[in-house]
């Protein structure tokens, strides 16, 4: 249990490269069970996905705080606080949810893989979040956007546990649900201790018609 535990990804800023990450992440998206284990397998695979998976997490936030949200004709940017507790619970979740997913998948499920071989894919297909910009910026897109990150995200969940643990389809909706009520308790504690979203952020007027 341990060795699978407590088996850290190598995260070597050399081993980055970011063409080769980049096809990989195209060949992950495309649901390629072939390339999906040599991701899982590539003990140099690591710091391409905490970069993607920090770009991932990160790029909306900076993006909302740089061009701001457009809501009607308001335009409204995030303040760094806000930013900043986003970004940081988000990579927490994110750990957290990898870890609970080796947890359940080989100790309860007796599945094969380990927590740098999940690390390394989900943290490569983290990089799909950059997406989430359109909604800022046509936000009549917004909720198909947010829609099918949803229902493709599950679908690349689902394929990605299946796929490094080898577990059947039943075990596999099993450790997704077990993970998802772990992240509802973890959030609920978050807000428990006023680790939320925080302020709002500042609003930009210079869109707003004014008529007399």
């Amino acid at each position: 249990m341990k060795e699978r535990l407590l088996k850290m990804p190598r995260l070597v800023l050399k081993d980055l490269n970011i063409q080769e990450a980049f096809n990989s992440f195209i060949g992950l998206i495309r649901l390629d069970k072939k390339v999906i284990m040599g991701i899982a397998k590539d003990e140099k695979g690591g710091a391409a996905a905490a970069f993607f998976l920090l770009l991932g997490v990160a790029f909306p936030w900076l993006f909302k705080a740089v061009f701001g949200t457009r809501v009607f004709n308001v335009i409204v940017r995030p303040d760094f606080s806000t930013v900043f507790i986003n970004i940081l619970i988000g990579l927490i979740f994110v750990l957290v949810a990898i870890f609970i997913v080796t947890v359940v998948a080989t100790e309860l499920f007796k599945g094969k893989g380990s927590f740098d071989d999940f690390f390394r894919v989900s943290g490569l297909a983290y990089g799909l979040l950059v997406l989430s910009i359109v909604g800022s910026t046509v936000p009549v897109l917004a909720s198909y956007v947010a829609l099918i990150l949803l229902v493709w995200g599950f679908v690349i969940l689902f394929v990605l546990i299946r796929t490094v643990f080898g577990l059947d389809d039943a075990n596999t909706v099993l450790t997704i649900l077990l993970m998802l009520v772990s992240i509802f308790v973890l959030d609920t504690f978050f807000s428990w201790l006023g680790l939320t979203a925080g302020h709002i952020g500042s609003i930009d007027f210079s869109s707003f018609p004014i008529a007399f």
